[in-house]
């Protein structure tokens, strides 16, 4: 990492979008992409493969582009922060797969609820009989050491100023639509990186059961009418290893969460898998003739 020294202005430019199978970016014409060129020595028969940096107006379809796969994980766990609320919970004093988890489930479905300036509680929207809820109830009291969770058929919660105040100062705290992954995420251990993915998966996506020749198992779908919230998991994602979709939108017409009003919104989406073109062909579109010299584990190329 270096600070930026100075800023150049070039005036007005059009902006491209350049897309990949599972990538996007946008740029001026002059924007460098790094790029896998074919070439043939003069007098040669044999053609060889070389990485050079081309513009990204000279682009054209069926060019073969570098992709991130993953980023150097993190290599420790959060120290969690001393809290001023008292109460009786237990709260850990590193964060854990566990904790992971909650709070990336926290994140898709749950909010911190204050009373007159304090914190009171912990909240989740997830109805009594849906497929992860006793789960979690578990997973909650478990890992704050609680005697009791408050249960309600639409919502149960963790009834706990010490536990508000950690998910509020976490930055788990913000309304639906103004929520993000707060920037720590992306620095822990990266079993860390996925068991919260894990938990959001559980409260805002699914997993989408394997077809024979056709989807790989391991599918998960994420989508929110957030854009930038699903715009950080998306990263997320590809920190922690996973091989990822292109965002792509619908409109739906919803229920609000414990209301009977009904809102049209858009929704972005994007799959997700732990294995994928990209973590096998180092340029797959020429699978063979490249052979095995640029497999990366950080890099791909579509």
């Amino acid at each position: 990492q270096r600070p930026v020294t100075a800023v150049i202005p070039q005036g007005k430019a059009q902006v491209y979008e350049v897309k990949t199978a599972t990538r996007s970016i946008q740029g001026t014409a002059h924007h460098p992409v790094l790029a896998l060129r074919r070439k043939r020595t003069e007098g040669s028969s044999r053609w060889y493969y070389t990485l050079e940096w081309a513009k990204l107006g000279a682009l054209h379809p069926g060019d073969i582009l570098l992709v991130v796969k993953k980023l150097p994980e993190g290599d420790r766990p959060l120290k969690l922060p001393l809290l001023h609320a008292t109460g009786r919970a237990s709260i850990p004093q590193y964060s854990s797969e566990d904790f992971m988890r909650l709070l990336g489930y926290l994140l898709g479905d749950g909010f911190v609820r204050t009373a007159r300036g304090r914190y009171w509680g912990v909240w989740f929207s997830e109805p009594q009989g849906s497929p992860h809820r006793a789960k979690y109830e578990r997973l909650l009291q478990r890992l704050f050491g609680l005697s009791h969770i408050h249960r309600q058929p639409g919502k149960f919660a963790a009834i706990s100023a010490p536990v508000a105040e950690l998910c509020a100062r976490l930055g788990f705290h913000k309304h639906a639509l103004e929520k993000r992954v707060p920037p720590w995420v992306f620095t822990v251990p990266r079993s860390q990186q996925l068991a919260f993915l894990e938990g959001y998966c559980d409260a805002d996506g699914h997993r989408r059961p394997p077809k024979h020749k056709l989807r790989r198992p391991g599918w998960m779908t994420f989508e929110s009418p957030n854009k930038l919230l699903i715009s950080d998991i998306r990263a997320l994602c590809i920190y922690a290893g996973l091989k990822v979709g292109n965002l792509v939108s619908r409109t739906r017409t919803v229920r609000v969460p414990s209301t009977h009003q009904l809102v049209t919104r858009t929704f972005w989406t994007f799959e997700a898998n732990a294995s994928a073109k990209t973590s096998v062909y180092g340029a797959g579109v020429i699978r063979g003739t490249i052979g095995q010299g640029l497999h990366h584990e950080y890099i791909g190329f579509e």
